[in-house]
């Protein structure tokens, strides 16, 4: 542990980061958070050998024009296992998600009230499901 962080702290990242939370042997480990303020985005949650890794909360602010937030489960800082992401446009997706992708069993409700219920492949529709 000489000469690395070890404990609760907060770094300057590149492209203007900040990390605040807790350190481990020099590694962002367990909880924390890490905020864009150029972006106006930031997520909160947990982090494992300086990735994003475990339950969190995404807001894009600037980062994605499209996204409002994400919140659920990420692996090496992408979006992987049960998750609710939700739209700018009210438009919302609550399901699985593999590889930053919805996959697997998953609901999306367009703003006008339309719904899809069912499975998804890679981001797309895909086998059994229903529109409604």
């Amino acid at each position: 542990m000489k000469n690395k962080f070890h404990g609760f702290g907060q770094e300057k990242l590149g492209n203007n980061q900040i990390y605040s939370g807790k350190f481990k042997n020099g590694e962002k480990d367990s909880y924390g958070k890490i905020v864009w303020p150029l972006l106006d985005a930031y997520f909160i949650g947990l982090f494992f050998r300086n990735n994003i890794d475990g339950e969190g909360l995404h807001v894009f602010g600037k980062q994605d024009m499209s996204k409002l937030f994400y919140i659920g489960m990420l692996q090496t800082n992408v979006y992987s296992g049960f998750g609710m992401l939700y739209f700018r446009d009210g438009s919302y997706y609550i399901g699985n998600f593999k590889d930053g992708k919805q996959h697997a069993f998953g609901i999306y409700k367009w703003s006008d009230g339309r719904s899809y219920e069912g499975y998804w492949w890679d981001g797309e529709k895909h086998g059994i499901g229903r529109f409604y």
